[in-house]
């Protein structure tokens, strides 16, 4: 994110602004939406701190008919102002840009209300332009509104600010919304990963996996299209793992007549491999610059998007080396019925010389 916001140059026009408050409608203020009927819910106000909160209708050509949330815990946000333009950028799960001009002789005021947004970049300057895009899907025409609620300075510096936009996209009857609020005084941060980690997480079967030696022990349920159905337990006899780090990322191989490879990244909150459960990860794996991610794949198949959780248990490194390592984790595809899960115990010692 931008350590500091830019000022805005038409505050620093005082008599023009008293002239825009006294004549409100004249500048953009008041209305009624002239946007296809908005009948679809309207997401809630974010909590403090910077949050944005999206819905996309059924038919929603950028949304694609799914609900998104973002913070600085879960999401790259980047924020910036000039005058009478607004943009920004998210790098989470997914990947989005938001821009906004508003019409010529306009100021940002809350409360500020505009209706009639054309696509922003060869927009009218008297209408103004709004445009959400992202995800390799962008809208040719817009019809949008756009409603400044909140708005914050210190020392004529932009401090926060919270709005509610909708977008019609290509006269799609079918609408994104979204409220954002930005703060740049928002310090939260990604949290580690979460150690103890819940006591309910899944484990291997009694029996299933040996009490001693290096073993991968896989498990895949019906509709799962990455394991295609199988349970099958990898040993140093017929299968030996092998197990790499890069900084913070773990690398999991098995080769046999199917090559099975695992990567699990706990996100920038650590530099390193550390012993704690993460979790709530979605989306295209590895993927998230912030939470990380993991892909576990074989051979040729592997997940587009999928829904997964990995647990560290143990873990020691020597010298750059992994000592010991006790990992679990869990996969779903999106729209698979099965999980595929895993769980690893590896010693550098017991490998065979």
């Amino acid at each position: 994110m931008d350590g500091t916001a830019r000022r805005l140059g038409s505050v620093v026009l005082p008599l023009f602004a008293l002239l825009c408050l006294i004549l409100l409608s004249a500048c953009g203020g008041g209305g009624g939406s002239d946007s296809p009927g908005s009948t679809g819910p309207a997401p809630q106000p974010p909590a403090a701190g910077t949050r944005i909160e999206l819905i996309s209708d059924p038919g929603d050509p950028i949304g694609n008919g799914r609900a998104y949330r973002y913070s600085q815990s879960d999401a790259q946000i980047g924020f910036s102002s000039s005058g009478g333009r607004l943009g920004m950028t998210i790098a989470g799960n997914e990947s989005w840009a938001f821009n906004v001009e508003l019409p010529l002789t306009t100021l940002f005021l809350a409360p500020l209300r505009l209706s009639g947004l054309e696509r922003f970049g060869p927009h009218d300057p008297l209408r103004g332009g709004l445009l959400w895009a992202g995800e390799g899907r962008s809208c040719g025409q817009v019809r949008g509104t756009l409603e400044v609620t909140d708005l914050r300075f210190r020392n004529g510096e932009l401090r926060s600010i919270e709005l509610r936009f909708e977008q019609f996209c290509d006269g799609s009857g079918a609408a994104l919304r979204g409220t954002i609020r930005w703060s740049a005084d928002d310090s939260s941060r990604p949290l580690p990963p979460l150690n103890p980690p819940p006591g309910d997480l899944w484990r291997a079967p009694p029996g299933a996996v040996p009490a001693q030696g290096n073993y991968l022990y896989l498990e895949s349920s019906g509709g799962d299209p990455v394991g295609a159905n199988i349970t099958v337990l990898f040993t140093d006899a017929n299968g030996p793992p092998i197990i790499t780090i890069n900084g913070r990322r773990l690398r999991l191989e098995v080769r046999g007549p199917v090559r099975w490879i695992g990567e699990f990244d706990p996100g920038v909150a650590v530099a390193a491999v550390v012993v704690g459960f993460v979790g709530n990860l979605s989306g295209i794996p590895l993927r998230n610059p912030v939470t990380g991610g993991m892909n576990v794949s074989a051979d040729d198949r592997a997940c587009p998007r999928a829904t997964s959780w990995f647990v560290v248990d143990r873990f020691l490194a020597v010298d750059g080396l992994v000592s010991e390592l006790d990992l679990r984790f869990s996969q779903q595809c999106e729209g698979a019925s099965g999980l595929l899960r895993g769980q690893l115990r590896f010693r550098a010692a017991d490998v065979p010389r």
